[in-house]
């Protein structure tokens, strides 16, 4: 798998970052892979390359593709890390899961660091009502780690 083409577009009252995913060990056609967001929020989203190595990673070791290549900079943690939890999925459900080689340039510096944020995925499960409610009972508002964002799916 490739991804590359990482840019930046506005449509109408949207701003969306996209990036092409080239599909190269199969059968299935390049795509835009994109995170969108309505003008007020655009100065809080970025072209960030770490949010579509995230995004393309379980895709790509379901369906059984020999690498991820990016054409941009990554964060050598977050390299690290996915490194980790691929070998912990491929021993934990065996079959063709393989570890996936993630070939990148690694950023040499951290990026500039927002104030810390917090956030949530949230699928409408009773674990992830519970995380809420969890938040909100130990978590100020004001605090750093209480829930502002959140991704409902």
């Amino acid at each position: 798998m490739k991804i590359e083409n990482l840019r930046t577009e506005n449509h109408s009252n949207r701003t969306r970052v996209v990036a092409t995913v080239i599909w190269e060990d199969c059968d299935r056609s390049n795509q835009d892979l994109y995170f969108e967001t309505t003008t007020e929020f655009a100065g809080d989203i970025s072209c960030n390359p770490n949010a579509f190595l995230t995004a393309c990673v379980l895709p790509a070791m379901r369906y059984g593709e020999r690498r991820i290549a990016i054409d941009a900079p990554i964060c050598p943690e977050l390299k690290d890390g996915i490194t980790t939890v691929v070998h912990y999925l491929a021993q934990w459900y065996g079959g063709k899961r393989q570890l996936i080689p993630i070939e990148a340039l690694l950023q040499s510096r951290v990026s500039s660091v927002p104030k810390p944020r917090a956030g949530c995925l949230f699928s409408g499960g009773i674990d992830s009502l519970a995380m809420v409610r969890n938040n909100r009972l130990n978590f100020p508002s004001e605090h750093p780690r209480s829930f502002k964002d959140g991704i409902l799916v």
